[in-house]
């Protein structure tokens, strides 16, 4: 053993050292800023991002959604079929990420959005 051995050996690695408190920010966007993104998107997208907003969902929860998922008689959505991207195919997977279904309920905008795809559709069936 070195008795010489001193740890800082310099100035800068007792800096490195140093547990610094982490600042708080502010996490949360505004109404406007949201607004703002979702008017910069296409009508798809823009369906898309709206939808994971109000389920907050993963990406591939709301890109599984079916038909039969949507109950709009009940207001329920049921978030069970997801998309993976392997590779940058789309694979479909049974189950989330958690290993469970769970049910959302509609608001009037995402009613809106559902009745509109279902008509248009751009829904799968299965």
């Amino acid at each position: 053993m070195d008795f010489r051995f001193a740890n800082p050996i310099k100035k800068h690695h007792l800096k490195l050292g140093t547990i610094e408190e982490i600042p708080y920010k502010e996490r949360q966007i505004s109404e406007e800023e949201i607004k703002k993104f979702f008017s910069h998107l296409s009508s798809f997208y823009k369906d898309l991002a709206i939808i994971q907003y109000f389920c907050a969902g993963r990406i591939g929860e709301i890109a599984g959604i079916k038909r039969k998922n949507i109950d709009l008689e009940n207001i329920v959505l049921t978030i069970k079929d997801i998309i993976v991207w392997i590779k940058g195919t789309p694979y479909p997977k049974s189950c989330p990420k958690n290993g469970s279904a769970r049910h959302v309920y509609i608001n009037d905008t995402l009613f809106e959005i559902f009745k509109r795809r279902i008509t248009d559709s751009t829904l799968p069936e299965d």
